[in-house]
């Protein structure tokens, strides 16, 4: 047998497995369109695979963020399979979506049909408000 041929199988497929899962991992970002209407933005992310119930959003200012996690759990393999190749990506994400225009967080809507979230918000003239009582 060729040295490097051996080598490759004592050591080449378990780090090139570990190293590839955990670039996977570091830079799975899911995909996000923003679309405008005269009077909301609706925000579309990708997130097949995630639990509804892993995902957080919330915004501040001018900036959604999205937090969430795909867990490697869902993946079911039998105790005789080995993973040879592996392209589909699990673990934590954040995305942090800067919104063009402001909007009024008190009336935002979330909801995910076919591994999509739609985030409607709606627009605002300026900025809300905070009343003062100095008394």
């Amino acid at each position: 047998m060729h040295a490097l041929t051996r080598f490759d199988q004592l050591f080449g497929d378990p780090f090139l497995n570990l190293r590839h899962e955990s670039m996977e991992a570091d830079l799975w970002q899911p995909s996000v369109d923003i679309r405008e209407t005269d009077d909301a933005l609706e925000v579309f992310i990708e997130v097949p695979g995630v639990d509804p119930g892993q995902i957080d959003a919330f915004i501040t200012g001018f900036t959604l963020t999205v937090k969430g996690e795909k867990s490697r759990e869902l993946r079911k393999t039998d105790e005789q399979g080995r993973d040879r190749h592996i392209e589909r990506s699990f673990g934590s994400f954040c995305r942090k979506i800067r919104l063009p225009a402001y909007v009024d967080s008190d009336t935002a809507q979330a909801s995910i049909e076919q591994g999509v979230l739609k985030i409607l918000l709606q627009k605002r003239d300026k900025p809300k408000r905070i009343d003062i009582n100095l008394n």
